[in-house]
């Protein structure tokens, strides 16, 4: 993906979408994703940033909480936050939207 893409824009806000119900078990997030009956299991990493999307937020917020959550360098930080965003909003778990556009 380029550098450019709304993901990534620190400002772009991330929410997740109604599609979807969620819980913890064990420290780990599951999710179901009604619309297509689908069930995802997320790692440590990933629940962290779907609590931290129980309200919508910054790509530059979920990546500071990686940074305070995790003995990571940035880049890793950036990896990691690229892979969950692209993964989640595939799923139709989340959508991203440019600070800019009204809503």
């Amino acid at each position: 993906m380029a550098e450019d893409d709304l993901e990534f824009r620190e400002g772009a806000v991330v929410a997740r979408t109604d599609e979807s119900l969620s819980t913890t078990l064990d420290g780990e997030a599951v999710l179901l994703q009604s619309e297509a009956g689908m069930y995802y299991g997320m790692n440590e990493v990933a629940t962290l940033l779907w609590e931290r999307l129980e309200e919508p937020t910054t790509v530059g917020a979920l990546r500071d909480a990686l940074l305070s959550e995790f003995d990571v360098d940035a880049a890793v930080a950036r990896q990691d936050l690229q892979a969950f965003l692209a993964d989640v909003e595939a799923a139709g778990l989340v959508e991203i939207r440019d600070p800019d556009d009204a809503a």
